[in-house]
């Protein structure tokens, strides 16, 4: 499939498939975001967005180099997430 073919919500199908949900999972455990915490949820959802980005910007062929494409996901994702954490947790410590 062509780079310019792929959408959003391919993405979320291609995560659904297979077992891809595991990477997103171990990127939260990863960033200590377990299931009891009150974000969980929000953070999943971020995390599942982040890797339908990484799945439209991808720069290679999927079918021919899924596992690097599995590296560059969990990269984008850990980013984002750790981003959107450390800003939440900054609004929380300094509201007045």
């Amino acid at each position: 499939m062509e780079n310019n073919e792929r959408t959003i919500k391919l993405g979320l199908e291609h995560l659904l498939e297979d077992g891809h949900e595991k990477i997103v999972y171990g990127a939260l455990k990863k960033l200590h975001i377990n299931t009891r915490s009150v974000e969980f949820d929000d953070f999943l959802q971020e995390a599942r967005l982040a890797y339908a980005k990484a799945y439209v910007r991808f720069p290679q062929d999927l079918q021919e180099n899924d596992r690097q494409f599995h590296g560059y996901a969990y990269q984008r994702f850990t980013g984002e997430c750790w981003t959107s954490f450390v800003t939440d947790k900054r609004k929380k410590t300094c509201k007045l």
